[in-house]
């Protein structure tokens, strides 16, 4: 029998699945909600115990009908706050909250009428570190609550149960079709169904040193006998579909169908009952403002017409921009940077040229003390106005280490200074395998997108792309742009989407047909821009006339004259009904 990696949660009231653990095929693990499932949809493993926010985000998954579900209206959902709801201004979300974090976001969107910032912090915040406007999104699944004594609490899923009547489910066990034999499914399921009876096996391990008795436990347990369910009924599956639904319905989620694994007589393997959906109704979809699921994303780049893409493409453009912006960018190296009198020149240069835009790419080997980028970056912003770009991430996390500050001490630091905006330098495909096959060691995919995150926080801004290579898969694609979307959603601060990589002829359509799904997939990014482009290039050439909001070009600081460079800029551009986004102030647009 083939042995299958399964990934459990490592939540106190997940820990009755360990009986998986026992079977002899089973590869089992523990990791967080969210890392269970990056895991099955970077496929590190078969089966996991996912958040139903990822289930409908990948669409492609069936169900074996097990998970978490409150069928009473308690739950592990809490809000602490101070003030009445309505008084709330800011919510912070714990670490890893997916199910729990959209669950909010739909009762705030359809259900109350305030309309709170939402922050994403570390797991350390407690209640008293937060002003009276402020609230805290805990996961409270502990028979104590050391951390917001003395606040009001809101239970998410009671709220979810008064208003809809159903039960609220967070997780759910899923897998791709096929990953399981008949054989496989039973002994799993009977494994499942000895999990589902096993509660009163949380009693022991449910302690904090000495603060919870067993008491406390055995009262935590019972509580949890009687709201939680393990084994989805069709009950609980209708207050999940109804779940998934309200979210499509207000563009939280990709509109998302249910579906249990199934066998036919005549192969064993689990499927799913559900007929893949065409690409024309796909395509409509799209149009009619519904987002996309990875699963649906796969087969439309496999199988939609270049034809119909670049028309759906164009569309969404259109609802952007009226025509494409070109914008100047002038490229600084650190050696330029050194001589006070030459960049006072050159950045005089720049701004009488009508250029606002500078990037900075320092060297790995000569990041310098953090006070010097500080000191740079206040008189360029303080003399001239420009929008500065500098750094990758991988840069400020070397950046932050040889300072011996936080990560996100020097971002706060850059960007109070002057920094706009960081490269999206070392995220060209956040899939963890093909990291570490690209040199990518000094951070994973995960850490890129935390500081990232801190970034926008602080009100920076940061671009993101996709690489184009045959080796990578469609899915990987599409989990790698998923990521970037909900990081999106979460904090905005992408300005624009541009592909990187090398062009071949022989790669020409695969070229387009990335971008023009990708287009079609990142619906909260604004724009796509062609990066250095060049009119003699046909792929930039057939992105200018089916998709981009905007091209770009660099111009290197060691031009003698910025004004011929821009001249030759226009000429390689002339061909295309350019608007200038910026005209009115500036004869060359800021690169956003």
């Amino acid at each position: 029998m083939k042995r299958i990696k399964v990934s459990n949660t490592n939540y106190i009231i997940t820990m009755p699945y360990r009986h998986l653990a026992g079977l002899d095929f089973v590869e089992y693990q523990e990791n967080s909600a969210t890392a269970s499932a990056r895991k099955l949809h970077e496929g590190e493993v078969d089966l996991a115990l996912i958040p139903v926010a990822e289930l409908a985000a990948h669409g492609g998954y069936v169900g074996l009908n097990y998970g978490l579900a409150s069928r009473t209206g308690h739950g592990t959902i809490k809000l602490y706050h101070r003030v009445p709801l309505e008084g709330i201004s800011r919510i912070y979300l714990y670490q890893g909250s997916s199910s729990s974090a959209l669950l909010l976001r739909l009762l705030l969107k359809r259900f109350w009428s305030f309309s709170p910032m939402l922050v994403r912090t570390p797991d350390y915040v407690t209640g008293d570190m937060l002003a009276r406007n402020e609230a805290l999104l805990v996961l409270d699944e502990s028979p104590v609550i050391p951390t917001c004594e003395g606040m009001r609490c809101t239970d998410l899923v009671r709220e979810w149960y008064r208003v809809t009547g159903l039960p609220f489910v967070a997780l759910v066990w899923a897998m791709r079709p096929g990953a399981l034999t008949v054989k496989q499914h039973q002994i799993l399921n009977r494994a499942l169904q000895q999990s589902a009876t096993a509660r009163l096996s949380l009693a022991r391990p449910v302690t904090v040193g000495d603060d919870v008795k067993l008491k406390e436990s055995e009262k935590y347990v019972n509580t949890v006998r009687q709201a939680f369910a393990y084994y989805l009924n069709s009950r609980i599956i209708e207050g999940l579909q109804n779940f998934l639904d309200m979210s499509a319905d207000c563009n939280l989620l990709p509109a998302c169908r249910y579906r249990p694994a199934v066998y036919s007589l005549f192969k064993k393997e689990a499927g799913s009952s559900v007929a893949a959906m065409p690409v024309w109704q796909i395509l409509q979809n799209v149009l009619d403002g519904k987002r996309l699921d990875i699963s649906s994303a796969v087969r439309l780049a496999r199988k939609a017409s270049i034809a119909d893409l670049s028309m759906v493409a164009e569309q969404l453009r259109s609802k952007v921009v009226i025509k494409p912006s070109f914008a100047v960018q002038v490229l600084h190296q650190e050696e330029h940077l050194r001589d006070k009198n030459i960049l006072e020149s050159r950045l005089q240069r720049m701004v009488e040229s009508g250029i606002k835009s500078l990037r900075f790419d320092p060297q790995n080997s000569r990041l310098n003390k953090i006070e010097h980028y500080e000191t740079l970056f206040h008189k360029i912003k303080e003399r001239y106005g420009l929008f500065i770009e500098a750094f990758s991430v991988g840069q400020l996390i070397l950046l932050a280490r040889r300072n011996r500050i936080s990560t996100q001490e020097a971002i706060a630091r850059l960007v109070t200074a002057g920094l706009d905006a960081v490269s999206a330098e070392g995220g060209e495909l956040l899939i963890t395998t093909r990291m570490r096959e690209a040199g990518h060691t000094s951070f994973s995919a995960e850490e890129w997108l935390r500081v990232v995150r801190w970034v926008h926080r602080y009100g920076a801004g940061s671009c993101c792309c996709l690489r184009i290579s045959q080796n990578d898969s469609w899915e990987e694609r599409f989990v790698h742009l998923h990521k970037l979307r909900l990081l999106q959603d979460e904090l905005p601060g992408f300005r624009y989407f541009f592909t990187c990589g090398e062009s071949y002829p022989e790669n020409i359509e695969l070229h387009l047909r990335i971008t023009l799904t990708a287009r079609i997939f990142l619906d909260n990014v604004p724009l796509l821009q062609v990066s250095d482009f060049d009119s003699q290039k046909i792929n930039d050439v057939l992105q200018a006339d089916t998709c981009a909001s905007r091209l770009a070009v660099k111009i290197n600081s060691k031009e003698s004259n910025y004004r011929r460079a821009l001249t030759a800029v226009r000429k390689n551009i002339w061909l295309y009904d350019i608007q200038d986004e910026k005209s009115r102030r500036s004869s060359v647009s800021e690169l956003h």
